[in-house]
C-alpha cells in the first residue's frame, strides 16, 4: 500500500495555519541567522579593533618605560649613589627624559624618604614594599602594581636601586600618574566603556585607564592562564573583573618588560548599532507577521466553516442519493408487481407478453439508477446490452442478438424512452422477421456522431416488411412517440434480406453531466 504524506490527511484549516505559522517560523529563522551573521561580523571587527588597540600600547610602553629609567639612572649617577646628597627635591624634576605626569622620590637603604618632589603622590616609607625588596635583593629595576596615593588616585611606581661602594644604598623611585594612558586612550578611539590596561604577568594591574579605585589581582581569574600561554589573541569577556562590564578584549605582552597590554571595547557599545537595526525591522516585521497570522486564523474559520457545510451538503446528497434509490427501487417493484397483475387479467397471451416486455424495459431502466451513483444520466451502454440480453432471453430459439454499443451517458428523461425504442425494434424482429425458420441475427451498433449526438442501427437478416404499409398494431406509432419524445430523427428501410432502423439522437457530452 502506498505510503501518504503526514500532512496528506490534514484538514484545510488546519494546513492553512500549519502553512502560515511554518512560514513565518522561516522567515523569522532566516532573520535571525542573518542577526547571528551581523553579530558574528561585528564582534570580529571589534576583535580586530580591540587588537589594533593593544598593538599600540604595546609598541607605546616600551618608551614609557625606558625614559623612566633613563631619567632614573641619571638622578642615581648625579647623587653618586647617596641617597642623602638629593638636596632640594625641586631638583628632582630636572632630569631631561622625565615622563609627563610623573614625579620623583629618593629612599634610603631602610626605605624612608630622603626627598619627594610630591609627597601625595609618593609615600614616606616603602621599606615594606615587594618591589623595594627586590631592588634591595638585586633587581636592576621594578615596575609596580596600581598605588593610591593620598589624593586618592591612581598611580604606578618605576624604581631604580641606588648603590654606594657597591652596595645597596637606596632607591630612586618615579610615580607615574594613571592618567599617563589618557592621551593614547583618546587617540585609539575604542567608544565608551572601553579600556586600555598595563598587566604584570604576575596578574597585577599596574596602570589602566579609565583608571580603578583600587588595585587588582587578576592571577585568578580564568582567561588569565590562557593569556600567559600566548603571544596576543582576543577573547570575550561576559563580565569584567574590574568593573563588571561585558567586553571584546585583546592582549599583546611585552617579554622583556613581563608586561601585557590590554586593550577591550564594550559588547553593549558595538553592537547597540545591531540591536537598534534588529528592533527596527522587528517593529517593521511584528504587525506584517501578525497580519499573516489573523490571515491565515480567519482563512482556517472560513475554511472550517466551508467544510462544515460541506459535510452537511454531503449528507444531504447522501440522504437523497438513498430517497433517489429507494423511489427508483420502489418504483421498479411497482412496475414488476403491475406486471404481475398483468399476467393474472383475462387479456390474450399475446397482448400480455407485449406489455410485460415494456413493463420491464421501464423496471429495468429504474433499476440500473438506483444501482448507479448518478441519477440525472444514465450509461446506456449497460442498460441497451442488459436489455438486448433479456430479449434474447425471453424469446430463446436459435436467434441472437450481436451488440457493439460505445460508453456514452444520456438524460435519464432519454433513457427510458430509448429503452422502450430497443424494446419494441428489438421485439419486433425476433417476433417477425425470422418466420420463414432462418437463423436470426440481430445487430444492435451505437456510436457517437459528435460530441452531442449518437447514431442507433438495428437491423437484421430477416424477410423485412412493407414500410409504406399501414400497421393494425401499436407498434409502429410506440416508435413514432418514442423518437418524437427525445427529438430524434430515424429511418426505416426494409427488404427481402432484412431491416434497418437508425436513429439520430442527443448524448451528454464525454466529459459532461446534465
Amino acid at each position: 500500500m502506498e505510503q501518504r504524506a503526514p500532512w496528506a490527511n490534514w484538514r484545510p484549516a488546519s494546513l492553512v495555519l500549519g502553512l502560515s505559522v511554518g512560514l513565518l517560523l522561516i522567515i523569522f529563522g532566516i532573520f535571525g541567522l542573518l542577526v547571528w551573521q551581523a553579530y558574528g561580523q561585528i564582534i570580529a571587527q571589534a576583535e580586530a579593533k580591540a587588537q589594533s588597540a593593544a598593538d599600540v600600547v604595546a609598541a607605546q610602553t616600551p618608551w614609557m618605560t625606558g625614559s623612566a629609567v633613563l631619567a632614573l639612572s641619571q638622578i642615581e649617577q648625579s647623587l653618586g649613589g647617596d641617597p642623602a646628597r638629593a638636596g632640594d627635591p625641586a631638583l628632582l624634576k630636572t632630569a631631561p627624559a622625565l615622563p609627563t605626569l610623573s614625579e620623583i622620590g629618593i629612599y634610603d637603604a631602610a626605605g624612608k624618604a630622603v626627598a619627594r618632589s610630591d609627597p601625595s603622590q609618593l609615600p614616606d616609607e616603602i621599606g615594606s614594599a615587594a618591589f623595594f625588596k627586590a631592588l634591595a635583593g638585586g633587581s636592576a629595576a621594578e615596575l609596580s602594581p596600581q598605588q593610591n596615593g593620598t589624593d586618592g588616585k591612581a598611580y604606578f611606581f618605576i624604581a631604580e636601586p641606588m648603590t654606594r661602594d657597591g652596595k645597596f644604598s637606596g632607591a630612586a623611585v618615579m610615580s607615574i600618574s594613571a592618567d599617563v594612558l589618557a592621551t593614547l586612550w583618546d587617540n585609539l578611539k575604542l567608544g565608551t566603556q572601553s579600556t586600555i590596561s598595563l598587566v604584570r604577568t604576575d596578574g597585577w594591574i599596574v596602570a589602566r585607564y579609565p583608571p580603578l579605585p583600587q588595585p587588582l589581582d587578576l592571577s585568578s581569574t580564568p582567561i588569565f592562564k590562557t593569556v600567559l600561554e600566548h603571544d596576543s589573541g582576543t577573547y570575550e569577556s561576559p563580565v569584567s573583573p574590574a568593573d563588571g562590564v561585558a567586553r571584546v578584549v585583546a592582549y599583546k605582552h611585552i617579554p622583556r618588560l613581563n608586561l601585557i597590554t590590554f586593550a577591550s571595547v564594550s559588547q553593549d557599545v558595538v553592537v547597540s548599532q545591531l540591536w537598534r537595526s534588529v528592533w527596527t525591522v522587528l517593529l517593521l516585521m511584528g504587525p506584517i507577521a501578525l497580519a499573516l497570522l489573523g490571515v491565515a486564523v480567519l482563512s482556517a474559520r472560513l475554511l472550517t466553516a466551508a467544510e462544515r457545510s460541506r459535510a452537511e451538503l454531503e449528507e444531504v446528497l447522501q440522504h437523497n442519493q438513498v430517497l433517489f434509490r429507494e423511489i427508483h427501487h420502489r418504483v421498479k417493484n411497482n412496475l414488476q408487481a403491475v406486471a404481475s397483475i398483468i399476467q393474472l387479467s383475462p387479456t390474450p397471451a399475446e397482448v400480455k407478453a407485449d406489455i410485460v416486455r415494456r413493463i420491464s424495459a421501464m423496471s429495468a431502466i429504474h433499476e440500473h439508477i438506483y444501482r448507479s451513483e448518478r441519477f440525472t444520466s444514465v450509461e446506456v451502454e449497460g442498460y441497451l446490452g442488459t436489455l438486448a440480453e433479456h430479449l434474447a432471453n425471453t424469446y430463446g430459439g436459435d436467434n441472437e442478438i450481436v451488440t457493439h454499443l460505445e460508453s456514452m451517458r444520456v438524460p435519464h428523461d432519454v433513457a427510458m424512452p430509448l429503452g422502450l425504442l430497443v424494446n419494441e425494434l428489438l421485439s419486433n424482429s425476433l417476433k417477425h422477421a425470422f418466420v420463414d425458420g432462418r437463423h436470426g441475427v440481430i445487430t444492435v451498433t451505437l456510436t457517437r456522431e459528435d460530441e452531442a449526438h449518437a447514431l442507433l442501427l438495428i437491423e437484421d437478416n430477416g424477410v423485412g416488411f412493407d414500410t409504406t404499409s399501414r400497421s393494425r398494431g401499436i407498434g409502429r406509432r410506440l416508435i413514432s412517440g418514442l423518437v418524437a419524445q427525445i427529438d430524434g430523427t430515424s429511418e426505416f428501410t426494409s427488404g427481402p434480406d432484412g431491416s434497418r432502423f437508425t436513429l439520430r439522437f442527443a448524448v451528454l457530452p464525454e466529459d459532461g453531466e446534465t
